[in-house]
């Protein structure tokens, strides 16, 4: 407009819509999926299940589970994750791709609106990814390839959602 290409400012008729400032409130902590002493006692199971080798065809399901707490990946982001998706600071992991549970095809791209990210590790979840990785080492496995596989293939999305589901924590948590 200051160099006359055009005669009316556009901007001004932009609206925001003022839901878009609002606050967001803290969910009550009884609509969570996990209550503080489940979560702590759903972590120390998967510790000690993963001690156990209870899940021999694949063994770090237990960490992938714990990983998925930490993280709040999906299921379909966690079985694409590789090695190389972590940044060179190592406190970051790239989520850019899925595996499709249908299909087991893997997509470069990520369900809901966020779409591609970084996502922040804590040091619980930096523990999980080298203790998987030295896991694999002392098995003789890649360690350049899925974090939490012992293969050249992702680990199973049953295995995941088996160990993780509603059922196997209220079970747990008990």
């Amino acid at each position: 407009m200051d160099k006359g290409y055009i005669e009316e400012n556009p901007m001004r008729k932009v609206r925001i819509d003022s839901k878009l400032f609002r606050p967001v409130r803290k969910k009550d902590s009884s609509t969570q999926v996990l209550m503080e002493h489940e979560e702590k006692d759903y972590k120390e199971l998967a510790w000690e299940r993963f001690k156990q080798r209870k899940h021999t065809k694949q063994p770090l399901t237990p960490l992938a589970v714990l990983f998925l707490l930490q993280t709040g990946l999906r299921i379909g982001e966690l079985r694409a994750l590789t090695y190389s998706d972590i940044t060179d600071d190592g406190r970051h992991i790239v989520i850019n791709k899925m595996i499709r549970n249908e299909t087991g095809e893997i997509v470069d791209y990520t369900k809901g609106k966020y779409g591609d990210r970084e996502v922040l590790l804590s040091d619980e979840a930096i523990r999980i990814i080298e203790t998987a990785r030295e896991f694999q080492k002392k098995k003789g496995a890649s360690t350049e390839g899925y974090i939490f596989s012992m293969t050249e293939t992702p680990i199973g999305y049953y295995a995941v959602n088996t160990a993780s589901s509603e059922k196997n924590c209220l079970t747990i948590c008990e």
